[in-house]
């Protein structure tokens, strides 16, 4: 649970935070909570290609 918390305040702008984590749980975490997310917001399929598009840009920044 702290990993998630981890995650979504280093999203916020506490990067130093991502340190702690490691790849393997951040790459599940990120997962979940991408799931949870798509799931409260019940997209249409334009709507969710264009959240993916969106979502590309910061992902390949932490890559």
């Amino acid at each position: 649970m702290l990993e998630m918390e981890g995650l979504i305040r280093a999203a916020l702008g506490e990067v130093d935070l991502m340190d702690t984590v490691s790849p393997d749980i951040a790459l599940s975490a990120q997962i979940f909570i991408f799931g949870i997310l798509l799931q409260d917001d019940r997209l249409a399929e334009a709507e969710l290609e264009s959240f993916i598009k969106e979502a590309e840009g910061p992902a390949v920044e932490f890559m």
